[in-house]
């Protein structure tokens, strides 16, 4: 099975931070090591756009959980949502 190599994708209405595209840059010398597969997860609500760009970034995948209830920024809610999705796709 291909591990996958999981870059969260933060952004602030939809516009994304530039750390995150660092982290694709991170998570390249990592695949180097491991031959996996980098993934993205992109959480929020009408973030679509962000999801095609982080395929444009190199992503080979994308794990997009929208919903209204994570349009803001909550860590709960957030952490809740990215720790289920690393669980269930296991993603490092």
């Amino acid at each position: 099975m291909t591990k996958m190599i999981a870059v969260y994708v933060d952004h602030f209405e939809g516009n994304v931070l530039p750390s995150s595209w660092e982290a694709f840059g991170a998570a390249e010398q990592l695949n180097e090591k491991f031959e996996g597969e980098i993934t993205a997860v992109v959480l929020g609500h009408n973030t679509r756009q962000v999801a095609e760009q982080a395929l444009a970034y190199g992503a080979k995948r994308v794990f997009l959980v929208e919903n209204e209830g994570l349009s803001h920024f909550r860590p709960e809610p957030y952490a809740t949502v990215l720790s289920d999705v690393l669980r269930e796709t296991k993603a490092e």
